[in-house]
């Protein structure tokens, strides 16, 4: 390297037969490689100058979405496919590469979730060692379900009975469902007061508390038994007769119990959540729902999340062959009951302080959002991967067209009316500009407007850790 260094050094002083003029050409020669210096060293100030905007605007703007594109790609991609091996290599052999299979992809996507930004909250009542907890324990069920996923069909489902030996069975074709007698008599309506209702009933009072609007409640329940409607050429689970529907569900269990928790919450003075944006609005016209495409894309979201966390409830309980009543299906229900929390206050929290000035102080994290529309993903991979030879599931349906024209003409008109907001010209923005003159732009708060302020201030902020009120 050095022989190169001095060789190419002497080439050159070889070629110079140029005399020199005297000591006045030194000089010459020395302002001319100091202007060259300066020129790379303006160069490198301005590629580092560069990267750094480049890895400011990446880190800022992409790092949540980023991240978890490139943990779940792979995990999508590699789980989803059927690993059974060949005529020539034995079941043994594929179980014990698939369960490696799986280790390994569990412990990347907890590798994956740790690269997200840690804070505390949403919630810090009770106390918040117990949502960090939760948080946790979603964790570990993520992890689970990919594991589950790398696995055959057949030993996933094996691997349950370890914890019951009375599970891996087959459902037959001919098993209990609602609309087996249609008839309304006093016999057929008490009998489909089960456990179902009694499900019903507690899960929308405990989302009554969660959700805390009266009309995205009541969509969510009618949005479910559209889906019920939607799916039960395929899953004949979700056969119920039409006075099950209408009476038992939506008004004896829905909204039962969505009025009753409602009711609580105003007796106690609890807050009422604003999803659509309708205070201070004088029309339905006004609502923020229909002028802002935060606003529109997160409630879109929500009922996206609702669907999928719906479908995948049910069969995935199908494909494991698990059956409502046992209690691995019951745990799974109650986690999912708590966990939903922190999602869904994440979003109202992105909602209701978009094109706000708080939100110049406050970052809104999404940890949680991703964490539970992974889950529902992985969830929906499994039961695909996993939906033959269950015994019960109709694989070869046909579905209607009086089933999929409805649903291509909502989701056609809620993404283009999305699209429309998102692109037009005076589109809300994250940060909203103070007025002039206002006390906000001449960083000027008396004390009554911090004491407002604060009365206002869902957040506590500790070393830049986000505490949310409930």
């Amino acid at each position: 390297c050095f022989v190169v260094f001095f060789f190419f050094q002497a080439e050159d002083g070889i070629r110079d037969v140029e005399r020199s003029r005297g000591l006045g050409d030194v000089y010459k020669r020395q302002v001319s490689t100091q202007s060259t210096w300066d020129s790379m060293s303006n160069f490198l100030a301005t590629f580092q100058s560069l990267y750094r905007r480049t890895e400011s605007w990446f880190t800022i703007k992409y790092s949540h979405q980023t991240l978890w594109m490139v943990v779940f790609g792979p995990i999508l991609y590699f789980g989803s496919q059927l690993h059974e091996g060949n005529n020539n290599v034995s079941s043994d052999i594929v179980n014990t590469q698939n369960v490696l299979r799986g280790l390994i992809a569990a412990a990347y996507v907890f590798v994956g979730f740790s690269l997200l930004k840690p804070y505390v909250g949403p919630f810090y009542k009770p106390h918040e060692g117990v949502w960090r907890a939760i948080a946790a324990l979603a964790v570990l069920y993520l992890m689970l379900l990919v594991f589950l996923l790398f696995q055959n069909p057949s030993f996933a489902r094996f691997l349950f009975t370890y914890i019951d030996s009375s599970l891996n069975k087959l459902i037959p074709r001919s098993m209990h469902t609602y609309d087996d007698d249609c008839d309304i008599t006093l016999e057929n309506v008490w009998s489909n007061f089960d456990h179902y209702y009694l499900c019903h009933l507690l899960g929308w009072f405990i989302l009554g508390f969660m959700i805390r609007n009266r009309f995205l409640l009541h969509t969510w329940g009618l949005m479910d038994e559209f889906v019920e409607l939607s799916w039960q050429h395929i899953l004949p689970h979700f056969r119920e007769c039409w006075w099950d529907h209408v009476f038992i569900d939506v008004l004896f269990s829905n909204a039962v119990g969505i009025e009753t928790a409602l009711y609580i919450i105003k007796v106690l003075g609890m807050n009422y959540y604003d999803w659509l944006g309708t205070t201070g609005a004088k029309s339905w016209k006004d609502w923020k729902v229909f002028n802002c495409h935060r606003h529109l894309g997160f409630i879109i979201s929500f009922y996206i999340f609702i669907v999928g966390r719906f479908l995948g409830m049910f069969f995935l309980m199908n494909a494991l062959l698990l059956p409502p009543r046992n209690p691995i299906s019951i745990i799974r229900v109650a986690f999912w009951a708590f966990f939903s929390y922190l999602p869904f206050r994440e979003i109202y929290e992105d909602i209701r302080t978009w094109y706000t000035q708080e939100r110049k102080t406050k970052r809104v994290e999404g940890n949680y959002r991703w964490l539970g529309m992974s889950i529902i993903i992985i969830e929906c991979a499994a039961s695909y991967k996993f939906r033959l030879g269950t015994g019960n599931m109709v694989e070869d349906a046909e579905t209607p067209l009086y089933i999929i024209i409805p649903w291509v003409i909502a989701i056609g008109l809620c993404g283009g009316f999305y699209l429309f907001l998102r692109f037009k010209k005076d589109r809300t923005k994250k940060f909203k500009e103070p007025l002039e003159g206002s006390p906000s732009s001449k960083k000027e708060i008396t004390a009554e407007s911090q004491s407002k302020l604060k009365a206002n201030q869902p957040f506590k902020n500790n070393n830049n850790l986000s505490l949310i009120h409930i």
